[in-house]
């Protein structure tokens, strides 16, 4: 991790819909929530990733990859403690990415998926994460009215200390 980003309310709202473009990759940044106040009233405290379309024609591409950053200290008063990926066609990649320290008041105090085709993790870490509902690392539903199904493969997911009030104390899918 070579850049700190340190955020008192969201570091990057990319609600993408027809005319915005995400950035292709994220990396080597580590998202600190500012003196622990970073807090979303909506979901993805740090970042929150909406309607991405996918782009890709080929199987080995990502339209999006976040890849060697650590997301510390978020909160967010719905889902997606540090990150909220809802209703996203492309294909998404996050890789070596440690979530530590950060809270939902929903789903997914790491991260939350929500009606999302082809997200992948590989070596992702979670430490010490908290949900109030489901999944007190990582959530993964499909309950966005215009979306599809979320489909999610992990490749080597560590949890330590990860806790859910209700389902799921490192990772829900539902």
């Amino acid at each position: 991790l070579v850049t700190k980003v340190s955020c008192q309310t969201r570091c990057m709202d990319l609600n993408i819909g027809d005319s915005k473009y995400a950035p292709k990759v994220i990396r080597g940044i580590h998202f600190l929530s500012k003196e622990g106040s970073a807090s979303s009233h909506g979901s993805g405290a740090a970042i929150y990733l909406a309607s991405l379309p996918s782009t890709e024609k080929n199987q080995e591409n990502f339209d999006f990859t976040i890849q060697d950053c650590m997301f510390t200290g978020f909160s967010s008063l719905k889902s997606g403690g540090a990150i909220d990926i809802v209703n996203v066609r492309g294909r998404i990649k996050i890789a070596q990415v440690i979530f530590e320290n950060n809270t939902a008041a929903n789903n997914g105090g790491g991260i939350s998926i929500d009606t999302s085709t082809d997200v992948q993790f590989v070596d992702v870490e979670c430490r010490k994460n908290h949900a109030q509902l489901y999944g007190g690392c990582v959530s993964v539903t499909s309950e966005d009215d215009d979306g599809v199904p979320s489909t999610v493969v992990v490749k080597n997911l560590q949890s330590t200390s990860d806790v859910s009030n209700n389902k799921g104390f490192a990772v829900y899918v539902g």
